[in-house]
């Protein structure tokens, strides 16, 4: 049984993060240039999502594109990067006093903490080691 159910708890995180197809929007709205989503990028602030462009040096928002599994946009949400992401993790941890947040806690809570995990670290099981 008890092996059922850890097949079971599996299935269900893989399914939920392989509902979505998380794209990433990171072109610059000022002067169309497309900025990679790597760490330097972001503005050195855990608490701030903006992007600065490699090109004009303006800040504009990243977002992620999120749509469902027949295509269908489900939603959009501000991109963080890996350290914002963590960070927010612990936030939430701290503030709501909880041992473990869990995806489905933090995909109808916290959606734009989910995307951002899913897309930065591939697995919630990977983010969380790193708290």
């Amino acid at each position: 049984m008890i092996g059922l159910s850890f097949r079971y708890r599996a299935v269900i995180k893989v399914a939920l993060s392989k509902r979505y197809r998380i794209i990433p929007a990171t072109t610059c709205p000022f002067c169309q240039t497309v900025v990679e989503a790597k760490q330097k990028n972001w503005v050195d602030s855990p608490t701030d999502c903006h992007m600065i462009c490699n090109n004009c040096k303006k800040r504009f928002k990243g977002i992620l594109q999120i749509l469902d599994q027949n295509g269908v946009n489900v939603g959009s949400y501000d991109f963080l990067c890996p350290e914002q992401t963590l960070h927010s993790m612990k936030t939430i941890l701290e503030k709501d006093k909880r041992k473990n947040l869990g995806e489905k806690y933090l995909h109808n809570l916290h959606p734009k903490i989910y995307f951002s995990l899913l897309k930065n670290f591939s697995t919630y099981r990977k983010a969380r080691s790193l708290l």
